[in-house]
């Protein structure tokens, strides 16, 4: 965690830089407007290096509220710095075959795809657990085997942010799917419900 810690403050900031300078280089933008995304960009770059400290700080309120914001950006500032980066290389690409491209237009519409990502990343974030059925055929297991019912769950992202009330209610909606269903019909104990 100590090195993870500085390695991924470095790569926030240098996203946030990259798209700060991007911004910058196709837009076109009047000096105050320029002055504004220079400021704006290095705040949105250390919104998440500093919302762990900020929020053992002050705690719950604003310091909750600023550890929330910067985690969002950690998320969405990737999305932007990866789609302004393959906007560069595209553009690189037309102009090596002549092709004309209005530059700020261009830019304009890498910008409207990144915030149509984030947005929905952000609803499909807020929403329930992607739930995946799967029948999984395995030669040569019993036949009382079938039905048996598995649950495999992943990414919850337990932390600050995502805590034991989170967890309940996740556990509940597990425990609705019913895992290991089936186990008497195999000769094994009942399953009984995850707990938290």
């Amino acid at each position: 965690m100590h090195f993870f810690g500085p390695v991924l403050t470095l790569l926030c900031i240098g996203m946030n830089l990259y798209s700060a300078a991007w911004c910058l280089r196709y837009l076109k933008l009047s000096r105050f407007i320029s002055l504004a995304i220079i400021i704006g960009f290095t705040m949105l770059a250390l919104s998440f290096p500093t919302a762990h400290p900020l929020e053992d700080a002050i705690g719950e309120g604003i310091g909750r509220a600023w550890l929330w914001f910067g985690s969002f950006w950690l998320g969405a500032g990737l999305v932007l710095f990866s789609i302004l980066l393959i906007s560069d290389f595209l553009l690189l690409g037309l102009k090596a075959t002549d092709v004309n491209v209005p530059v700020r237009i261009y830019a304009y519409c890498a910008l409207a795809i990144a915030a149509f990502l984030v947005y929905a990343a952000a609803i499909k974030g807020a929403g329930p657990p992607l739930v995946k059925r799967m029948d999984i055929a395995i030669s040569g297991f019993p036949g009382k085997l079938d039905g048996f019912k598995i649950v495999q769950v992943s990414d919850f992202h337990l932390g600050r942010l995502i805590g034991p009330d989170k967890l309940r209610s996740l556990t509940a909606q597990i425990n609705l799917l019913e895992p290991g269903h089936g186990a008497r019909r195999c000769g094994w104990a009942q399953i009984r419900n995850f707990r938290l």
